[in-house]
């Protein structure tokens, strides 16, 4: 379950990561012109991608700390004293920060090759 879980959500974000390339195109070329070189590029587009990914990994656990809160005092009457309904030990929360990290990374590089290999004067010649 979680695989798939994990396959949906690279497939979602290599979409979106390929359409906000696609999307900031004419910016891109821009910047190739203004002497950017493809490297330069490809590294905006990756922490672009890692940026956005650790906010809304942050967005997340911050939902989680709440519900876990309100979960766990809604049912402190059915657990025995010190028991906590929902926990995620910090250990498990750094893992799984690493790993939306690594996701991230190899997410926008498809999106980075894409926006390398974009030919200024072509993509400022479609406006």
């Amino acid at each position: 379950m979680a695989t798939t879980a994990l396959i949906g959500c690279i497939a979602s974000l290599i979409g979106s990561f390929i359409a906000n390339v696609d999307h900031k195109r004419k910016h891109i070329a821009v910047l190739r012109l203004l002497d950017f070189t493809g490297p330069a590029v490809g590294l905006y587009v990756i922490l672009q991608g890692c940026l956005l990914s650790l906010t809304a990994y942050v967005g997340g656990y911050s939902i989680y700390l709440i519900a876990s809160q309100v979960l766990n005092r809604a049912l402190a009457s059915n657990l025995t004293t010190g028991q906590m309904l929902c926990k995620i030990t910090l250990e498990h929360s750094l893992i799984a920060m690493a790993l939306t990290t690594v996701v991230a990374i190899l997410v926008a590089s498809i999106g980075a090759y894409r926006a390398i290999n974009i030919e200024p004067a072509q993509s400022l010649r479609e406006l």
